[in-house]
């Protein structure tokens, strides 16, 4: 598509200059391969970070990008790289072959690291807003995959390299002891904590982990291996011993950990309202024990009677709320349900029965026909829509859909998604269309999927197992198009 725009402006050859950039703007994250080969030195050294930055580009474009800066700055080996190569790289510097990464200094890496996690978690935050609004195929989940591997590769020899080394008035230097220190772990941040080894989350110092406890306890990207061996390290007795003598606040730090917890562990506890209000800001919840936390609460502090809960405490639960058998969420008060309806419709781990629970709720208090719902209500149930059945789902207006939050549609279970008729599914937005899941695709006939690509702007065909996609061009189209209306020096 980029050659079409060079094509219109009469022009097939040249490059794209640092004026050409400024006046394309934002459009620059439109960009395909062939136009980051077009863009000169200067403007490549200048804009590395802008193109990072773009949560849009696929893989090709940013190993383009890549590519040619590193040649631009002749980086052929790790030696090369300096600290202020991983502060202009940002989130590229995940990219840079490994036996580049490999040979990059630890001091300059440990130099580098708090930069280049600062980058990570931006872009990832970047990324979780556009998907909340409903663009969820920016990039094919193969290319995410393998971002993700590579991004914990980097983040690894990072945390490897502060490990390691130890800061003097001017520089880093190698340690005696290998052992990850509190402020070391600070300047990794939550990105860079999930690349921990279980032998470097085992070496804590006691201290260490004391005093970064709630820093360790945020981290939302742990896989199993390493909750379980963050809470060897919390159960050590020189630490805070067996979780039924923890503290509160030692159960508030400890955060996402407590999801390696055993149900018994779990039933121990002491918890109180603004702990189990941090418990319910992770997802993550294995069934049985996200349930053991909600049942050990309700009966702490409600004698085991969900008709006490107020409207604040169900505000307050987060995705433990989703730990209530239905049985606890039919005895809810309607007038709690009404005060905290916005809050629930948030609710992303939630399962079908409970979703069904809460719109019951909603049917008492807004009406049985869901027709006659107005937009403030469908905004307000949110993800609990998904609680409707298929026959439901196929009565709402397209001005009920209108409303219907992007990010919400993800979560509708298929077999009820799939009651959206052709003639409703013509009506989405294209972020709704963006935000829908394979597995519901997967569920939809031949029409339905073909209203759903025209819309979403993607073409998403049938296959055997489940439903694949092409990822339509169309931002590079209008970049390109930009460009030759700017004027662009392309000779």
């Amino acid at each position: 598509m980029f050659e079409v725009g060079i094509l219109k402006g009469k022009q097939s050859i040249g490059t794209i200059s640092q004026e050409d950039l400024d006046l394309a703007g934002n459009l620059l994250c439109g960009i395909n391969k062939a136009g980051i080969d077009r863009i000169n030195h200067t403007a490549i050294e200048a804009n590395i970070r802008t193109i990072d930055e773009c949560t849009t580009l696929g893989k090709t474009e940013r190993e383009a990008a890549l590519s040619l800066y590193t040649s631009v700055k002749q980086i052929t080996s790790g030696t090369k790289v300096k600290a202020t190569t991983l502060i202009d790289l940002g989130t590229l510097a995940t990219a840079l072959p490994t036996d580049i990464i490999n040979d990059i200094p630890p001091e300059i890496l440990a130099e580098g690291a708090p930069f280049s996690m600062e980058a990570i978690e931006g872009k990832k935050k970047s990324l979780g807003i556009r998907k909340k609004a409903g663009f969820k195929n920016d990039i094919t989940a193969d290319e995410q995959a393998s971002s993700d591997k590579m991004e914990k590769y980097f983040e690894a020899k990072c945390a490897t390299a502060l490990e390691t080394t130890h800061e003097t008035a001017t520089s880093r230097k190698r340690r005696s002891i290998d052992s990850l220190t509190c402020s070391d772990m600070q300047l990794l941040g939550t990105s860079g904590l999930s690349a921990l080894t279980t032998t470097q989350i085992s070496n804590l110092a006691d201290q260490a982990f004391i005093d970064c406890a709630e820093t360790l306890g945020s981290v939302t990207g742990y896989s199993n291996t390493q909750k379980d061996a963050l809470l060897v390290v919390a159960t050590r007795v020189t630490v805070w011993g067996n979780p039924s003598t923890w503290l509160t606040t030692d159960i508030y730090s400890a955060g996402v950990i407590c999801q390696a917890m055993t149900v018994a562990q779990i039933a121990s506890l002491n918890l109180d309202l603004d702990t189990v209000s941090r418990l319910g800001q992770f997802d993550g919840w294995d069934t049985l024990k996200k349930k053991a936390v909600f049942d050990r609460w309700l009966s702490q502090h409600k004698s085991g009677d969900s008709s006490t809960i107020t409207s604040s405490e169900l505000r307050s639960l987060g995705h433990i709320t989703c730990g209530a058998e239905t049985s606890h969420i039919n005895n809810i008060q309607l007038s709690v349900y009404q005060s905290a309806v916005d809050a629930i419709g948030e609710l992303t781990s939630c399962e079908n029965n409970q979703l069904q629970a809460f719109v019951s709720h909603a049917k008492n208090a807004y009406g049985s026909d869901v027709t006659t719902w107005d937009s403030t209500v469908i905004t307000n149930v949110g993800t609990s829509i998904g609680g409707l059945s298929a026959s439901e789902i196929a009565k709402l207006t397209a001005l009920q859909i209108d409303v219907v939050d992007p990010n919400h549609v993800s979560y509708i279970p298929d077999s009820i998604f799939s009651g959206f008729t052709v003639s409703q599914i013509t009506t989405f937005s294209p972020a709704q269309a963006q935000s829908t899941t394979s597995s519901q695709r997967a569920a939809l006939t031949s029409p339905q999927l073909d209203a759903l690509s025209t819309v979403g702007s993607i073409t998403w065909k049938a296959a055997e197992s489940g439903v694949g996609l092409v990822i339509s061009s169309w931002p590079v189209t209008v970049l390109m198009t930009a460009l030759t209306m700017c004027k662009c020096n392309l000779h």
